[in-house]
């Protein structure tokens, strides 16, 4: 009998000790997404959303992945001393607590590179972000233009 209490209260209290860590995974919260529409015969397109981490951890996004691309990478746009302007690989993306971090045109960018198919405008596309932590998969438009130039 004895063993049985001690064995019940060692389950509820990992039971506790599991949900009490459960809230500390929280996952980044993705709003204003949308991929820029391309030709049809492009090789790659960009997309642009905003991260928000409303948690209390640090979230680092180090994958990205979609069904009509052969691989998604993130990527800056930096401009090199001699004026010119180029795009450079980030291998990962960290967004602090409380931190937003927007991906825009001229920034920050995701490109959708060796396209499989050309999701045309006004498609919505499934996207999904590996947070270190969790996959989370958003659904995100086609446009030809950014949401606020409409």
């Amino acid at each position: 009998m004895r063993k049985a209490f001690f064995k019940g209260l060692l389950g509820g209290l990992l039971v506790l000790a599991v949900q009490g860590h459960a809230g500390e995974i929280e996952t980044l919260e993705v709003n204003d997404a949308w991929l820029r529409a391309a030709p049809p015969v492009a090789s790659s397109m960009a997309g642009y959303l905003t991260f928000t981490n409303e948690g209390i951890q640090p979230r680092t996004v180090v994958g990205i992945t979609s069904d009509f691309a052969e691989h998604v990478m993130l990527h800056e746009t930096v401009t090199r001393d001699d004026g010119t302007r180029a795009m450079q690989h980030l291998h990962r993306l960290t967004v602090a607590p409380g931190e937003t971090v927007t991906l825009a045109p001229g920034g920050k960018h995701l490109m959708f590179m060796d396209l499989k198919r050309v999701p045309g405008e006004g498609e919505a596309v499934q996207v999904c972000f590996d947070v270190e932590v969790s996959v989370d998969c958003e659904t995100i438009p086609v446009r030809k233009a950014a949401p606020s130039d409409s």
